[in-house]
Order: C-alpha cells, then structure tokens, then sequence
C-alpha cells in the first residue's frame, strides 16, 4: 500500500493479521500510527516532507532521509533511521542502524547490533541486549550499554558517568567524555568490561545532576504530532489543496499549450463582454488584451499573455515573489471583467503563504502544481 498526502486514519489490519507493506512518500503527514508487516519511508526534504506518528513494521521498518516520525519506531526485525531523521521517542528492533545527523529524543533499545552514524545525538540510553554496539565520531548519548562489546570513535560525549561494553569491554579510538568530564585514555579508567569514571571521582567529585538534565530535557522534549504540526506551522489543508490538483496537471499542459500556440499563431482580433458587469475584453493584434469599462472613464490596456508568461518563467525558476507579482497584475485585470477565475485565487493565496513563510523557491512537484493552476486561470481568462 502506497500512502501519501493528508492521512488521517491509523493503519492497522482489519482482521487481526497483518498482511500490508507500506511504503511512505513525499510528501505526507500521517496523523495515525502505522502498523503492517513492513514499513518503508522514502526520502523527505525540506519542501516536501514526510512526518509521520508511531511506525511499526514486523519484519522491518526502512526510513529515508529526513523524515521526522512524532511517536516510536518499533519492528521484531531490522530497523533502519536515514541521515537527518528526528525521532520524538523511542526506537526498538531486533538489529537498528542510525545513519548521520539523526535526533532521537528518546531509547534505541535492539537484542542484537546498534550502529549509530557521525554526530547523532540519543536523549536516552543506546542499549543492544545481547548483540554489540557501534557509535561513530561526535556521537552524544546519554548512556550505552553494549552486551558483547562497545566500539568508540572518536570525541564521543557521553552524559553519564560510566559505560558497560559487556564480554569484549570498551574499545575506544580516541578521547571520550564521560558527563562534564573529559578521558583523554580511556583504558585507564576500564573496570570489568566498562569505562567507568566512578572508580576514581571521589564522591565530593560526582555530581548527576547535568547527566539527569540532558535526559529530562530530551524526553520532555517527546511531543504528539498534532503539536509538532502547529508548532512547526504545517498547514495540512495547503498539503491536500496540493495533491487534489496535480492528477489533472497534464491534461491541463497540454489544453493551454493548444490555446497558446493558436494565441501566437493566428494573432486574433476577439471581443468577449461579460453581460452581468459593463466590461468588455478585447484581445487584439500581438494578443494584448484590452480591458474597458463604461462605469468609469478609463481604458486600461495589459498584455495579458506577456503577463502570464512572465508569472510562468518566474516559478519555473523559482522565484516566487516576482511571479506574485504578476499575478497581481492578471488579477486585477480579470477584477474588471467582474470575475476572477478560482485557480488565480487559489495560486495567488499558495504563493503569498509560501513567501510569508520564507519559502521563495518551491519543489519541482509544487512548481509543476502553481503552473497548472497558473495555466488553467490563463485558459480561462484567454479562451477563445
């Protein structure tokens, strides 16, 4: 089963077996928790993201990059997490790999390997039952505890005062800091299998109170999802606004790439009046269209084509604010005919959010749905 978009409903088997593989892409918002034989998310960015609540996949569960799950990750089988992932809770499976740049506020908890990439951070403890555990360079964690050893790289901060590597103890690269406290030679301070600063701090020495800090603030920090979603000011009506139009973005390319070519061919001479307001539009030679009034004195003359184009190459190159720009300009046009076509409206609102929320260069998919809505407002305004 393919999930994108707005989903509102938890995933769950309908008759107590699970049978589904899921597979997540961008972009999407799962407000439920998943639950399916195997859960596959594809790689999110900034634009287009991919937020999910709690997965869990039986056999496995396989995220991309920078996917943020609000909830726990949980399968009986391998759990992976992609480079700049943020997870609120905690991560369970039988073998888990964390890639580079992940946040996890809460536990990574596996019976057997953990391996955890270039500076992630781990709020909690990184526990592997029964199996080994692997933490690469600029790793923070509050604890770890390794069953058949603990291999460090280098500069790794620890917020506890001790460490357990099990069976094979701890194997360090380089220097580790054990809570406020920094072990340039680890193996000077290795009792039983564990790096454990205890064994020479004197009690006036030993102080946990940082250590149980950096815990707190990072399971405190665990929120639901609805509330990462007003905090982060994630307008999913926009989301599903957004994918309701793209389904019809080719016919639509295709219907005003006809209008265009007859518009720049034939050089038409056409008048259009709209008989429940006094205006009247005509499109002329070199397809500048007039718009005329007789409530007021004026005549107001806009190339109304040149607009459109101009609008058209301003979101293909990603600038947003230019093409809002024009827009405005065909919208006020179009006012004087006494209609504004609801793709204009529709275009105009998308694009003032966007730039209100800093973002002046869209995705390619949001690029392909704000040309859509631009050339069906132009089919419209311009059909013959």
């Amino acid at each position: 089963m393919l999930l994108r978009g707005v989903i509102r409903e938890a995933i769950f088997p309908k008759v107590g077996q699970l049978n589904e593989n899921i597979r997540i892409e961008r972009p999407a918002v799962i407000l439920d928790f998943v639950l399916a034989v195997s859960v596959e998310v594809g790689d999110a960015t900034n634009e287009e993201r991919i937020i999910t609540s709690s997965l869990f996949g039986r056999d496995r569960v396989l995220l991309g990059k920078n996917v943020v799950v609000v909830g726990n990750v949980q399968s009986n089988g391998r759990i992976v997490i992609g480079d700049e992932s943020t997870i609120f809770g905690n991560v369970v499976g039988k073998e888990v790999e964390i890639g580079e740049g992940v946040r996890i506020l809460g536990n990574v908890i596996a019976k057997g390997h953990v391996a955890i990439g270039m500076q992630s951070k781990i709020g909690g403890y990184a526990a592997s039952v029964s199996g080994s555990i692997e933490v690469k360079d600029g790793v923070e964690v509050f604890d770890i505890f390794g069953y058949s050893g603990a291999f460090l790289g280098q500069n790794i901060h620890i917020m506890d005062y001790a460490l357990y590597g099990g069976r094979r103890g701890v194997d360090a690269e380089g220097e580790v800091f054990l809570g406020e406290y920094q072990v340039s030679s680890p193996k000077a301070i290795m009792v039983d299998g564990s790096l454990n600063l205890l064994s020479v701090l004197i009690p006036a020495q030993y102080n946990p109170r940082g250590s149980l800090k950096y815990l707190k603030e990072n399971l405190d920090s665990i929120i639901d999802i609805r509330t990462y979603l007003e905090m982060h000011n994630i307008d999913i009506g926009e989301l599903e606004m957004e994918l309701k139009i793209k389904p019809i973005q080719d016919a639509l390319r295709r219907m005003v790439s006809e209008v265009t070519q007859t518009l720049s061919m034939s050089r038409p001479s056409i008048t259009v009046t709209n008989p429940t307001a006094p205006v009247m539009i005509t499109v002329g030679d070199n397809n500048v269209v007039s718009v005329s009034t007789s409530e007021v004195d004026r005549h107001l003359a806009v190339n109304l084509v040149e607009l459109f184009q101009k609008a058209r190459k301003n979101i293909t190159e990603g600038n947003l604010k230019m093409a809002y720009s024009s827009l405005a300009s065909i919208r006020e046009a179009a006012s004087k005919n006494g209609s504004v076509p609801e793709e204009l409206e529709e275009l105009l609102r998308i694009i003032r959010n966007r730039v209100r929320e800093g973002v002046n260069s869209p995705s390619e998919d949001v690029k392909g749905a704000l040309i859509s809505l631009l050339e069906a407002a132009y089919n419209k305004m311009l059909k013959i």
